[in-house]
């Protein structure tokens, strides 16, 4: 019997990560695994009117991945990675026999991920405030290269505009490194 997967699919805001979890190669990975896809902004969409979205988004989040933990079902949870929670996720996962895997995709350039939320915006999509984003992207790239250790499956991607969109730079198992490119950024181990 193979073992339930959890995917954390993480990058600073504007990086592409709702992105890449929309390509037709990796949506056919989470269509195999029968994947369970949590995306916090989707589940803030339907909060009360009268509720902060944001917390009230969050307590659902933490309710949905305790109960398909709890009932060994696959999914993949979308996150800026920008506080602890999700570690937690992944250390009651492991427990409960998980197999684990980090997709962190980034732009290297926090001037990049501020156009393109304006262009989401624009676009119809939802506004991140830029002091949000501002205080979120150091530290989602340093809880990135902190959860490598802890997956089974590291993939790390670069969405700027001089690479190829989504381009695999650095792929780790077991917090041992396979794979690296040229450009690997200073904060991954």
């Amino acid at each position: 019997m193979t073992a339930p997967l959890l995917i954390v699919l993480a990058g600073p805001n504007g990086s592409g990560i709702s992105t890449l979890c929309g390509l037709p190669a990796f949506k056919t990975i989470l269509e195999r695994r029968d994947v369970t896809v949590i995306n916090p902004d989707d589940i803030a969409r339907q909060a009360p009117p009268d509720s902060n979205a944001l917390i009230w988004s969050g307590r659902k989040v933490h309710e949905l991945t305790e109960t398909l933990i709890l009932n060994r079902k696959s999914f993949l949870v979308e996150t800026t990675l920008s506080g602890r929670n999700h570690f937690k996720t992944v250390e009651r996962a492991i427990a409960a026999g998980y197999e684990t895997a980090l997709h962190f995709v980034f732009v290297s350039d926090l001037g990049l991920a501020k156009r393109r939320v304006r262009l989401r915006v624009e676009l119809g999509g939802h506004n991140v405030p830029e002091v949000d984003q501002e205080r979120r992207y150091g530290k989602s790239l340093s809880h990135a290269a902190e959860l490598i250790g802890p997956v089974d499956e590291a993939l790390i991607y670069c969405n700027d505009l001089r690479s190829r969109n989504h381009e695999l730079i650095a792929a780790y198992r077991s917090g041992k490194k396979l794979l690296s490119t040229i450009n690997q950024p200073y904060w991954l181990p």
